[in-house]
């Protein structure tokens, strides 16, 4: 095929490329939204990319096509572009549960377990093709067009913004062997950093979950022994006091807590925060309940780890409630 008739087919069949590039991209975007996973997009999305003429004739010559108007898939480019591994691994489950057929050109993972001492470029590139259905009647396109989609983590996409025109595209001037030994050199670092994200994620996820269970069961008491919710309990101010106790074992021990409030102890100091909640904001919060349980306990600690300058009068409250002296 001509290059100048190759190119009269893609100024052909670039309205449906860019209605179906539109298309797949509202489909990923919607998904992500309705499962409240948007945020995972680290970079907002680009409406798709059309490729012009002179990249589009520039790889026919140097690839030698027979046929261009098959074998070139990537007329028509998006890129997704998350922070975690994970996040690539989501955005990659909707994109092969999508209305279309699809083929996986790379494989990130699939390539680091077959050559795993050689480290370089990282991505998932997708080969979507349409298909005679509701989705391409719906944004009015044929059945066979293609379309490149790369999900990738933010590190691998600076790796690739780095390299592209660089080392893999250098046009006129060949990189040294020294520039690619340093870009080997920063893709292991990337695969590095990127599973030690994951791996703070997953601990401050297990942290999360430590602190909102305490926080819940904290919730649950409070309705029990003092009364509704009336006021408001704000999760950010209670488990900011979990954390800066968390090494204080009666203000984490959700049982002792529980003990205290439920038995015959409890009541007269129930009756003292009941009194206290319509002008003190301390006593309308859950973590109270733990201050008394724990003040006791731990009474030369509190005023060190104490989160809240502003509430250094109520605490005073619960010190004098219990016959201490703040120290």
């Amino acid at each position: 095929m001509e290059l100048d008739e190759f190119w009269s087919f893609v100024e052909g069949i670039q309205p449906e490329l860019e209605l179906f590039g539109n298309g797949i991209l509202k489909y990923v975007e919607d998904n992500l939204r309705s499962s409240n996973r948007l945020g995972i997009l680290k970079i907002p999305a680009q409406k798709p990319r059309l490729k012009d003429k002179k990249s589009a004739l520039g790889k026919v010559v140097r690839k030698n096509y027979g046929n261009p108007t098959v074998q070139m898939t990537d007329l028509v480019g998006i890129r997704f572009v998350a922070l975690l591994h994970e996040d690539v691994d989501a955005i990659s489950e909707i994109i092969k549960g999508g209305p279309w057929e699809y083929s996986l050109d790379r494989e990130y993972e699939k390539e680091k377990l077959a050559s795993p001492t050689t480290f370089t470029y990282q991505s998932n590139h997708f080969i979507i093709t349409s298909r005679r259905n509701e989705f391409s009647k719906k944004i009015g396109i044929q059945e066979g067009l293609r379309c490149e989609v790369q999900v990738r983590t933010l590190l691998q996409h600076a790796y690739s913004e780095l390299t592209h025109d660089t080392i893999y595209k250098p046009g006129d001037v060949l990189p040294p062997p020294q520039a690619h030994r340093l870009v080997a050199r920063s893709a292991a670092l990337i695969e590095s950093t990127d599973d030690l994200f994951m791996q703070t994620v997953e601990q401050l996820r297990d942290c999360e979950a430590t602190a909102l269970t305490w926080f819940d069961g904290l919730c649950k008491l409070y309705c029990e022994v003092i009364g509704p919710d009336s006021n408001g309990f704000d999760p950010s101010v209670n488990i900011e006091f979990q954390v800066a106790f968390k090494d204080i074992a009666p203000v984490q021990n959700l049982e002792l807590i529980k003990d205290f409030w439920l038995g015959a102890s409890g009541k007269a100091f129930a009756d003292m925060v009941r009194r206290r909640i319509s002008d003190r904001y301390l006593f309308t919060q859950p973590m109270v309940l733990a201050i008394y349980v724990a003040l006791p306990r731990v009474q030369h600690q509190f005023t060190r780890l104490w989160p809240y300058e502003s509430l250094s009068t109520e605490l005073d409250l619960i010190f004098s409630d219990l016959g201490l002296t703040r120290q």
